[in-house]
């Protein structure tokens, strides 16, 4: 009898068959690369959880399902026991991510300020036979039973008609944006799974590294701030670099990446993504210039350079453009004397 195939995406708070996760061994800077993402609805309440991976200091990449139906997240750090690190999150809102309107990949900027690993990109789609593992916190029937890293083994299958990969590599909920790596390089994300009529897994499914890469170097503009990992890798983004680094002067040490920003600022500090450093948003300069510290500055008044009054002397010119314009604008001149 011919069975039929139906797609489940990975991202929901149901019980895994028994059996199914395979331990692997992995390397520690990988599964610190993973993160535990949880989700929140308008009243704060809890409403399930999905995966996501570093790929630079400030940069994880996760899917679009599993930030699309949170109102606020918190991510948590990955410990290099596997265990989730209750202790290091960090609270952030759909303003701090971008997403793939191509595929199922989203891009999330968030900063954690314990130890964490970055994992690096394979430098092409896995070939069919090629074997792979999947990284992620797939549910276990509880939430607090879940907060261990799971490992599957697998090769790739084959692929769709669309972009996505087949792997035999078991994926279930709560394995969605975690990723599928090669020799401990990103060959993809994990993103659904396929059961057949009784519910039996059939294939995992994964969106290639290809697609992820792509999707990133459109997003990332001056206010994402991504660095490239083939710049990760160069001596000025090491931190064991002697070369001196001026976060805002970037012309006098070279181009800024986030890990140099944050190294230099702290956890409020962030590539402008055009060679230099800057403040992040609720953060502001102390009274060095050397550090970002929470919340916005205060005891600063605006300078103000005009005195608003009525000019009844302003030219013609001027006030026809206030009518053209449609709006009720007051002109300002500047009195002499101030």
């Amino acid at each position: 009898m011919r069975k039929s195939f139906f797609l489940f995406l990975t991202f929901a708070l149901l019980m895994p068959p028994v059996g199914q996760s395979f331990a692997a061994p992995t390397a520690d800077n990988t599964r610190m690369s993973t993160v535990f993402i949880a989700n929140y609805d308008r009243d704060g309440q809890f409403t399930g959880w999905g995966s996501g991976f570093f790929v630079d200091e400030g940069i994880v990449i996760t899917n679009k399902h599993v930030i699309e139906g949170g109102r606020s997240y918190r991510i948590f750090a990955t410990k290099a026991d596997g265990a989730v690190d209750l202790e290091c999150y960090r609270d952030i809102s759909k303003a701090d991510m971008k997403i793939n309107l191509e595929d199922d990949v989203a891009y999330v900027r968030v900063f954690l300020s314990c130890p964490h690993g970055v994992v690096r990109f394979a430098a092409h789609d896995p070939a069919p036979g090629e074997k792979v593992q999947v990284l992620g916190f797939p549910n276990r029937g509880t939430v607090e039973a879940s907060l261990h890293l799971s490992t599957t083994t697998g090769s790739v299958t084959g692929a769709m008609e669309s972009t996505w990969l087949k792997t035999d590599a078991y994926i279930h909920f709560g394995n969605s944006g975690g990723p599928v790596v090669h020799d401990d390089l990103v060959v993809g994300v994990a993103v659904a799974k396929a059961v057949d009529r009784e519910g039996n897994f059939v294939t995992g499914l994964f969106v290639p590294v290809s697609v992820i890469i792509k999707g990133l170097e459109y997003a990332n503009d001056s206010t994402f701030g991504y660095t490239p990992q083939i710049q990760q890798s160069s001596a000025a983004y090491s931190s064991s670099s002697a070369k001196p680094y001026d976060p805002f002067n970037p012309q006098r040490s070279g181009k800024a990446s986030n890990a140099q920003c944050v190294r230099s600022l702290g956890a409020g500090g962030e590539s402008t993504g055009a060679g230099g450093c800057r403040c992040r948003a609720s953060y502001h300069k102390d009274l060095t210039g050397k550090k970002c510290l929470p919340g916005a500055e205060v005891g600063k008044n605006p300078r103000t350079f005009r005195t608003p009054v009525k000019d009844p002397a302003a030219s013609k010119r001027q006030r026809l453009r206030v009518k053209e314009a449609g709006k009720s604008v007051k002109i300002y001149v500047k009195k002499r004397g101030i």
